[in-house]
């Protein structure tokens, strides 16, 4: 389980554009080799496809998603991600399916600010596979 708090110095909508972008996550997160939307389910319900970077000895993990993302009249935007139910996708050889059961993160516009957000996030997720102890 991870769970982090940042400052956005953006408001909520555009920083939620930007986490929920497929194509912006491999350009700044370096662990993001692939970031794929799958599936336009509904209106704010989207399948993603995501699989990190091998790091060293650590091979990569993927794992596909099913994310849900509200807006609120207050300007707060919740985004939920769980593992998709019926994931009946292929394995790739050499990279390891991991397990998030569920991850979320919440944009809240900062009261005094409306030019800027926090942004809490949780994730509870099992990379399965081998990870060596120096990692």
């Amino acid at each position: 389980m991870v769970r982090v708090t940042v400052k956005y110095d953006y408001p909520a909508l555009v920083a939620w554009r930007a986490c929920v972008n497929c194509e912006n996550r491999p350009k700044y997160d370096a662990n993001v080799d692939v970031n794929k939307l799958m599936t336009q389910i509904g209106t704010n319900l989207v399948t993603c496809y995501q699989k990190s970077k091998r790091i060293a000895t650590v091979a990569p993990r993927d794992i596909y998603q099913d994310v849900l993302s509200n807006h609120y009249p207050n300007g707060m935007i919740r985004t939920v991600l769980y593992q998709d139910p019926n994931d009946k996708h292929p394995e790739t050889k050499g990279v390891v399916r991991m397990v998030a059961p569920i991850a979320g993160f919440e944009l809240v516009p900062d009261p005094s600010d409306p030019g800027k957000c926090s942004c809490r996030q949780i994730i509870e997720f099992d990379l399965k596979g081998k990870i060596p102890g120096f990692v």
